[in-house]
């Protein structure tokens, strides 16, 4: 299978880096050469070899050490962002290494009018930090299956981009863990093996269980393990104080939540990681065909379906819905709207899955620029 090319850009700030290293090497390199094609006599050879070869081979020893503890370029490039989601960051990266997100309320934040049906929400401009739009948007809330931003942003900061292309063994448990909780699932077998990169697509356009208990177990051995990682992950963005997981998937429990702000916070950090970008802007991804699904698993994203077909003043660029009952319909969704802004817009507990995309709507009709 060809390497889709947002894997390859995954190396290319590693190999500028490696590049950057080996040019200062040649460079040293070349001057020996020059030592020793001046050489004309054999004492200035043993001279060479005697005295100036330790001494150049001691500095080229000194020129790679320096170079091996100098940032490297990629290290540079992400020191120096200060925007979020402005650039990119690869598999295997950690957004908290550039920074925390903070989004700005001022005067000219609105509240949601009446015909908004949510209870709760907010609506960042992510170009300029800033807090358009909200309402309750620090009251506690549960997040229910948009806890699966957070399962794809921990997971894809814990594996390479060959990863994607491993496989991992559907388990009875998984499966059980599934049905007894009545979660949503891809329709994985017990000992389907599936690849990393269709787990990733199964956990948002499905909204499955199922591939995501077993991605976390993919990456960190248990889905226990996986959700102290998740935790971890909430700490290093600064909003562990009013937002904690309980599992990967967005079951209910008490001690399972969010608020609004907190949850913009993590779709931004998840819309700057490549892979999670990709994954959540996606309408549908095709699962090759095996002994389990002989034609193959198709799998659709109904929101980003659906709210194409409305007038949102833009393009929505990343999404993923959930309802328990005690969170209501909820969402998260990221519009790239006509004047070229990007906003992420964020809602709970609205009365039901048609006002809660209604509301997407509205809110990016009135709200955006």
């Amino acid at each position: 299978m060809e390497e889709p090319k947002r894997i390859q850009r995954n190396y290319k700030a590693q190999f500028m880096s490696k590049r950057w290293k080996e040019q200062k090497l040649e460079l040293l390199s070349s001057h020996w050469k020059v030592l020793l094609g001046g050489a004309v006599a054999v004492a200035a050879v043993i001279v060479a070899a005697v005295v100036v070869i330790p001494q150049v081979s001691q500095k080229v020893q000194t020129k790679a050490a320096e170079a091996e503890a100098e940032p490297t370029m990629a290290d540079v490039i992400l020191g120096y962002l200060d925007n979020p989601t402005s650039d990119i960051v690869t598999l295997g990266q950690a957004t908290d290494s550039v920074r925390r997100y903070e989004f700005v309320a001022d005067d000219d934040t609105k509240s949601f009018g009446e015909g908004v049906n949510s209870r709760f929400g907010i609506l960042i401009d992510l170009d300029e930090n800033h807090v358009v739009a909200s309402r309750d948007p620090e009251t506690k809330m549960y997040p229910a299956s948009m806890t699966k931003v957070l399962t794809v942003l921990v997971a894809a900061e814990h594996i390479t981009p060959e990863q994607l292309d491993d496989v991992a063994t559907v388990t009875f448990e998984t499966t059980n863990y599934s049905y007894i909780n009545e979660c949503s699932v891809v329709g994985f077998e017990v000992g389907e093996q599936v690849t990393i990169r269709d787990l990733f697509y199964g956990v948002i356009l499905c909204s499955g269980a199922d591939a995501s208990v077993t991605l976390a177990e993919y990456v960190a051995g248990s889905h226990e393990a996986f959700v102290d990682m998740m935790n971890e992950k909430l700490e290093k963005l600064g909003i562990s104080d009013t937002t904690h997981f309980t599992n990967c998937v967005g079951l209910f429990d008490e001690d399972h939540y969010t608020t609004a702000s907190d949850m913009a916070v993590i779709m931004a950090a998840a819309l700057d990681n490549e892979l999670c970008a990709e994954v959540l802007k996606t309408r549908e991804h095709n699962i090759d065909p095996n002994e389990f699904h002989p034609e193959g698993q198709w799998l659709y994203d109904k929101f980003i379906g659906w709210i194409e077909d409305q007038e949102i003043n833009g393009t929505i660029i990343g999404a993923k819905t959930g309802y328990v009952i005690e969170s209501g319909n909820c969402c998260v969704s990221a519009l790239l709207s006509n004047g070229g802004h990007r906003y992420i817009l964020v809602t709970g507990k609205a009365d039901s899955s048609l006002m809660e995309r209604q509301d997407h709507v509205a809110i990016f009709q009135n709200y955006t620029k």
